[in-house]
């Protein structure tokens, strides 16, 4: 059985101070140290402080330089004679509107600076996951439920705000809400049909934009996750969309 612990995140910001951030290049701007050992005291940047799996650290990329907070999540799975560590999830958080229309791309290194695979179908393994950050013109109509792709519910949520691009099995789930657009109209009740247009009512929130990706190819027993020991940094690097 594999239990995944979240973090709470209680009373913590979304967005943290600069400060942590580990400048590297202008299109991989930060790189987060996460450091050798799951759950225990772990030196962050190399800095003399302690961190551990669940906890958010921020990185910077071209498109935001202001930060996003990037939190890894292990899980642990329980096997006679066999259980493990595994790297399973990441949040990313605090993502700027500025980089809606690009892909980020995800990488996790180990403690030699090498990428390291994050999961497999059993056939290919995947040094890194591209995550496409939609434009928001891209979300058409509001509808009562979000089966038809692009839709916006009533309530603001888009689930496809961000989407996996390519073929690694991960699932990509969209954390953040749409914003109220300043100045519009009660959203139609009942819902004409086809719906109104979503742009006429929500917006996009202009820095605190959330996703969550979880390695999981099958859902049975981590197959596929790192082993947690072995992650040591993780990148994000936006770059112009490929389909």
């Amino acid at each position: 059985m594999s239990i995944i612990d979240f973090d709470s995140r209680s009373g913590q910001p979304r967005k943290k101070k600069l400060g942590l951030a580990l400048v590297a290049s202008a299109c991989i701007a930060g790189v987060i140290s996460i450091g050798s050992v799951v759950a225990g005291g772990i030196s962050l940047n190399g800095g003399g402080g302690s961190a551990e799996f669940g906890q958010g650290y921020v990185t910077t990329t071209t498109c935001d330089p202001d930060g996003i907070e990037v939190t890894p999540v292990y899980a642990y799975t329980n096997r006679s004679g066999d259980g493990s560590f595994t790297f399973s999830t990441i949040q990313v958080e605090g993502v700027s509107a500025n980089c809606a229309g690009k892909d980020l791309i995800i990488k996790v290194y180990n403690g030699d600076g090498e990428a390291i695979d994050i999961t497999t179908d059993g056939t290919t393994d995947y040094k890194e996951i591209r995550v496409y950050f939609q434009p928001f013109v891209n979300a058409t109509v509001i509808a009562e439920d979000d089966s038809v792709p692009n839709t916006v519910l009533t309530n603001g949520s888009w689930a496809t705000q961000f989407e996996g691009v390519g073929s690694a099995p991960v699932v990509i789930f969209t954390l953040s809400n749409l914003l109220p657009k300043s100045g519009a109209d009660e959203i139609p009740d009942p819902l004409p049909s086809p719906g109104p247009n979503a742009s006429l009512y929500f917006e996009l929130d202009p820095d605190e934009n959330a996703f969550e990706i979880t390695f999981d190819p099958d859902g049975a027993d981590a197959t596929g996750f790192a082993d947690a020991r072995n992650v040591y940094n993780i990148s994000i690097q936006s770059v112009d969309h490929q389909s």
